[in-house]
């Protein structure tokens, strides 16, 4: 029967081989985030970035947000998602963006960015 090698050390081996260039990670949730750029193992961060995901605390859903219409009064980037960005220019993590415009929903008249 053949060893098995767990998943986090066979792509670390591909990499170290020249295989792989970079690990990185998917997320929308910021503390998911934090701790994937502190844990020091991945290079690349794939992260919902755009001013309605911005303005949410980790356990808000954007979708249920919007589906209620009731935005409040959110101002400014929340502190949790801020972090996760300074963490990743602290730990050289490169992010690539996802859901720049919410899935289209920053477009529509019940955005919080909406001129009215």
């Amino acid at each position: 029967m053949g060893s098995c090698v767990s998943p986090d050390k066979a792509i670390k081996e591909e990499q170290a081989k020249g295989r792989v260039r970079y690990i990185g990670v998917s997320t929308h949730n910021p503390t998911i985030a934090r701790m994937a750029v502190e844990s020091g193992e991945v290079d690349m961060l794939l992260f919902s970035t755009n001013p309605a995901f911005d303005l949410l605390p980790p356990n808000e859903d954007i979708l249920d947000v919007q589906t209620k219409g009731e935005f409040g009064d959110l101002m400014g980037m929340h502190p949790d998602r801020a972090e996760v960005y300074r963490l990743c220019e602290q730990h050289n993590v490169g992010i690539s963006v996802m859901k720049a415009y919410a899935g289209g929903r920053l477009f529509s008249q019940s955005s919080p960015l909406s001129p009215g």
